[in-house]
């Protein structure tokens, strides 16, 4: 039993990420687009892969956040704890799917801004961020404004940075034994 709800909530998740994943090409697109007009601006300008990352996960999220729903289209407020988490396999879905909205924000902001690689601040602004999104989407009314997309916003950014800082351990730990074996 448990491996089917595991399963269902699995296949909610895939199923509702063809939505972002249909919102990748227009944002390579214009950010190529941007990063050619910068270029052009700037000459000796450089954009590091991880920015030209960051800026495409931005463009997503706005599209997923705010313009794949119509204005007025979603109305209230939930400041209840855990409430989202519901009892059926899409509502699981949804939970989790908002932890992962910001993991890449977690992973992409410290390698792009040296600021973001402590990680308070990091996940002060993931918070920040994701408060952002509840208070612009209760204003236009294009999502419900809800206590439990900021906390599972926020835990996705801390899994995020943690992810980060993690693979950062592995870089330095494979330079030191290269430096070693040089030795």
């Amino acid at each position: 039993m448990q491996n089917y709800i595991i399963k269902d909530i699995c296949t909610n998740i895939i199923s509702d990420f063809k939505q972002p994943l249909s919102y990748l090409l227009p944002a390579l697109l214009l950010t190529a687009a941007g990063v050619l007009l910068y270029r052009l601006c700037r000459r000796k300008a450089k954009i590091s892969p991880a920015g030209i990352l960051l800026f495409i996960y931005i463009e997503v999220l706005v599209q997923t956040a705010f313009l794949s729903r119509e204005s007025g289209s979603r109305k209230g407020i939930d400041f209840s704890l855990f409430e989202t988490w519901g009892q059926t396999s899409v509502a699981h879905a949804y939970f989790i799917e908002n932890i992962i909205m910001l993991i890449p924000f977690g992973i992409l902001a410290p390698i792009v801004l040296k600021q973001m690689r402590k990680i308070r601040l990091c996940v002060l602004t993931g918070f920040l961020l994701s408060c952002g999104i509840e208070i612009s989407q209760l204003i236009t009314q294009r999502g419900y404004c809800q206590l439990d997309d900021v906390v599972t916003n926020t835990a996705g950014t801390l899994i995020g940075w943690t992810i980060w800082k993690g693979f950062g351990r592995i870089i330095t730990i494979k330079k030191t034994n290269e430096e070693s074996i040089k030795k």
